[in-house]
């Protein structure tokens, strides 16, 4: 008996370290920043002339926001979020694509980019959840040269 009890543990010690299998799949369009007249590109170099403006790297992080701030936020006002959230007042925002892409639309044609080439993204999550804790774009800010 006390050789089964012992092999049991055994057992259920060794399965429950057993990795699992996750398959996990993140797509990001580029029609964001299309939208806005930003051409992306993953290639690190294009066939047209331009001038390079600086790498950039982009971190969206998942948190909490006032609703007032989304309010804001959705209406399109630039400004810092000033509100401290309080329990009654706020609401947790996961990052996403979409999100970080119009906020790196807002950075690009403050220093007159219309261009990204080199693009590259990455989620950050909480392992064995599918929940994005932030997501990280980097590239370079390009200016094409129009012809």
């Amino acid at each position: 008996m006390k050789k089964i009890i012992l092999l049991s543990l055994a057992m259920l010690f060794v399965s429950s370290c057993a990795p699992v299998l996750e398959n996990r799949f993140y797509y990001m369009s580029y029609k964001p920043l299309n939208d806005e007249g930003i051409q992306v590109t993953a290639s690190p170099s294009v066939a047209y002339e331009y001038e390079s403006l600086g790498t950039f790297t982009l971190v969206c992080e998942s948190g909490y926001m006032t609703k007032k701030d989304l309010k804001r936020r959705d209406r399109g006002e630039d400004g810092v979020y000033s509100n401290q959230p309080t329990v009654s007042n706020r609401k947790y925002e996961s990052a996403n694509a979409e999100d970080a892409q119009k906020t790196l639309a807002q950075y690009l044609h403050s220093i007159n980019a219309n261009g990204v080439i080199n693009i590259r993204m990455q989620y950050l999550y909480i392992p064995k959840t599918s929940k994005v804790t932030s997501v990280i774009i980097t590239g370079e800010a390009i200016k094409r040269a129009i012809e």
